[in-house]
C-alpha cells in the first residue's frame, strides 16, 4: 500500500495532505466543464456543419443527465436531429434546441418553466412531463406521436394540449 501511495504522489504530484479529501465545488464544476467540452466535441465531430453554423445529426443526440441548466452550454447550434434527450438535467429554458426533430423529443424532468425554444414540429412523441410548467405556450404545434405533460406546476387537460399542438397520438395528462 505504501508503493501504491508513493506511486500516486509521484504521478498527481499531490501533497500527501490533499490526495485522499473529497473535491472541492469548484473542483467538481471544472470536472463538469471538462466532461460537458468533450462531449460537445464529439457531437461536433458527428454532426454535419451547415453554412449558418448549426449542427445536422442523422442520429439521435442525448445530453441527457449532463447537469445543463442551458442546452447553449454545449455550445452547439443545432439544426435538424432524428432524435433529442435533453432529459434530467437542469433545464430552465429550451432556447438552443433543435429546430426540427425527427423522431422524439424529451424534455422531461428539468426545471422548466417555459416550452418557449421546442421544435415547431416533431416527427414523434414529445415529452415535457416533469417540469415547473403553468402554460404549454411554446409547444410544438404538430407532434406525430404521444404528447406527455403529466406532473407539472399546472395540471394540463387534453383540451389544453389540442389548443396549441395537433397530436396524432395519444396525450397524457
Amino acid at each position: 500500500m505504501i508503493t501504491l501511495y508513493n506511486r500516486l504522489l509521484e504521478a498527481t504530484g499531490d501533497k500527501p495532505k490533499n490526495i485522499f479529501l473529497p473535491p472541492t465545488e469548484a473542483d467538481l464544476a471544472n470536472r463538469v466543464k471538462q466532461y460537458i467540452a468533450i462531449i460537445a466535441n464529439k457531437l461536433k465531430k458527428q454532426g454535419v456543419l451547415n453554412a449558418d453554423g448549426s449542427y445536422d445529426f442523422k442520429d439521435d443526440v442525448d445530453i441527457s443527465h449532463l447537469g445543463l441548466k442551458n442546452i447553449t452550454e454545449l455550445g452547439i447550434k443545432f439544426g435538424k436531429v432524428r432524435g433529442f434527450y435533453c432529459s434530467y438535467n437542469k433545464l430552465t429554458s429550451l432556447e438552443g434546441a433543435p429546430s426540427k426533430v425527427g423522431s422524439g423529443f424529451y424534455c422531461s424532468h428539468n426545471q422548466l418553466t417555459s416550452l418557449k425554444g421546442a421544435p415547431t414540429k416533431v416527427g414523434g412523441s414529445f415529452n415535457c412531463s416533469s417540469n415547473k410548467l403553468t402554460n404549454l405556450e411554446g409547444a410544438p404545434t404538430k407532434v406525430g406521436g404521444y404528447f406527455y405533460c403529466h406532473g407539472n406546476k399546472v395540471k394540463f387537460s387534453k383540451d389544453d394540449v389540442r389548443k396549441v399542438s395537433k397530436v396524432k397520438g395519444e396525450i397524457i395528462t
